[in-house]
């Protein structure tokens, strides 16, 4: 049986992407990112948008990420933890941490490859 309220995590696909070095520590592991499955309808405008500029792909992905985003581990502070809007915002601070995060989603949650130059989305 399936419980909403108890098993609804279970069945959307997780993407756990690990963005260390990009925000400059030694190791891609400590830091990351996890975003979840989106629904049906953003599902497919993302995957439209993969073959319209790398522009317009950009910022739907800036859009949709804050809802998207199920856990981190960057903080604020040494004891807050940043929200989901201050993440999304730090994740477009730098072109290849977007274009990294966003490629890794599409790749993992949706098998979709997108062609990269020299650590840019090419549409």
């Amino acid at each position: 049986m399936f419980i909403r309220e108890k098993d609804y995590d279970k069945f959307l696909v997780k993407v756990k992407i690990e963005i260390g070095k990009e925000l400059g520590l030694e190791s891609d592991k400590e830091a990351f990112i996890e975003l979840k499955e989106i629904p049906t309808i953003e599902t497919l405008k993302l995957k439209e948008m993969t073959s319209k500029s790398e522009m317009e792909l950009i910022e739907y992905f800036k859009t949709i990420l804050p809802g998207i985003i199920t856990d981190h581990n960057l903080y604020a502070s040494e004891t807050v933890k940043m929200t989901n809007e201050d993440v999304t915002t730090l994740l477009f601070e730098k072109t290849k941490l977007a274009t990294k995060v966003i490629g890794d989603y599409l790749e993992k949650a949706f098998f979709i490859s997108v062609p990269k130059t020299k650590g840019k989305l090419k549409a």
